[in-house]
């Protein structure tokens, strides 16, 4: 990072290769299709080239590529958010939805099952959909990611407690969100 932020484009190239699979697959989470993703994973690279300057070692540098990486995101689905409220009330947006929760099939299951196991995630995506843009992001750093509370609070710079009950209330919403298809099986 330090040889990056002296000029260094070999360090800097290193570093986005890295980097870039583990970026990539975040912003898989939180977009809507594989293009957008790839538009989000590559603003997020330029945006942290554009500010190199202002990393000072208080957190990992892939902690801080990650931040720039989900403001990004959450910029972007607040943006369509908001371009989905203006299409609602007549005016321009796309209309799209932002996807979330990609896997692939479980090859080692049958056809029924694979079909199944295929629907499923679709209605936890199309659930993950339906919940704001800030619990969605911590549901994926959490439960899709893997990071651990005290990284979600270091990297959204909040309380520890507020992390996890954001998340408990996001769980819920999501419970909710699923409690149709879950009292159906």
């Amino acid at each position: 990072m330090r040889r990056a932020q002296a000029g260094d484009r070999a360090a800097l190239a290193q570093m986005v290769t890295a980097w870039q699979d583990r970026v990539y697959n975040t912003m898989r989470k939180m977009a809507a299709d594989e293009h957008e993703a790839m538009d989000l994973a590559q603003e997020a690279f330029g945006r942290a080239i554009e500010r190199l300057e202002s990393f000072r070692g208080e957190s990992a540098p892939f902690s801080w590529m990650y931040r720039i990486a989900m403001n990004v995101a959450l910029g972007r689905l607040r943006q369509k958010k908001r371009r989905r409220t203006i299409t609602a009330s007549g005016g321009d947006g796309d209309g799209r939805s932002d996807g979330v929760l990609e896997r692939s099939p479980d090859t080692s299951a049958g056809p029924s099952e694979q079909v199944e196991t295929r629907e499923r995630g679709e209605l936890v995506r199309e659930a993950m959909q339906r919940l704001d843009e800030q619990q969605r992001a911590l549901l994926v750093m959490r439960d899709v990611d893997g990071m651990d509370y005290q990284q979600i609070a270091e990297l959204l710079e909040a309380p520890l407690g507020t992390i996890k009950s954001r998340i408990f209330r996001a769980r819920l919403a999501l419970r909710d969100e699923l409690k149709d298809y879950m009292s159906q099986t």
